[in-house]
């Protein structure tokens, strides 16, 4: 004789049978679609198991779900047939390749940079020079030139104040205070 049984446990029998229904046929779904081509998503799996992406993504599921996932993506025959995976000779190549073109554009660059050290250098060589202090500093002097020759007084009025060494002797006047004593 069977104990009747309330309505809250028939109600919770029959959704723990849809639930594991449910997910029954996600795992199949999933199993079924990790031998295929296609590439496995959540959305995928839903659809085709015709269940909420809610549930794809709840414990247990979604660990399934990755590992479908991730057998399907160490595969490496179908990735080599579909093209999207080179093989280790191919990679090895590639790489020897761009370390040729490494070497040849570090050469190019060296070349380039020598080039334009030297053009500069001949520039600064042949350019005469532009601003007045370059000039002074610069110019060799001439018997016709038109530069004066810098006195003490006239550095006075170029840079401020008398300059007092020894070479030049200046004496101060009582009105005026002498620099450096």
């Amino acid at each position: 004789m069977t104990v009747p049984r309330t309505p809250t446990e028939v109600l919770k029998d029959a959704r723990r049978r849809d639930s594991h229904q449910k997910r029954a046929r996600v795992f199949a779904a999933a199993d079924e679609i990790k031998h295929t081509e296609t590439l496995i998503t959540f959305a995928l799996i839903a659809r085709a198991a015709q269940v909420s992406t809610w549930l794809v993504y709840a414990d247990g599921v979604r660990e399934y779900i990755e590992a479908a996932r991730d057998y399907q993506a160490a595969q490496p025959h179908r990735q080599q047939l579909a093209g999207t995976r080179a093989s280790e000779a191919n990679l090895r190549t590639d790489l020897e390749l761009a370390r040729q073109d490494n070497r040849t554009l570090r050469a190019e660059i060296a070349r380039l940079t020598h080039a334009l050290r030297e053009q500069l250098g001949q520039q600064l060589a042949t350019t005469p020079p532009t601003s007045a202090l370059e000039s002074r500093n610069y110019s060799k002097p001439t018997g016709n030139s038109t530069t004066p020759t810098p006195t003490p007084n006239s550095l006075t009025t170029t840079i401020g104040f008398k300059v007092n060494s020894p070479r030049h002797k200046t004496t101060s006047s009582p009105s005026e205070p002498a620099c450096g004593r």
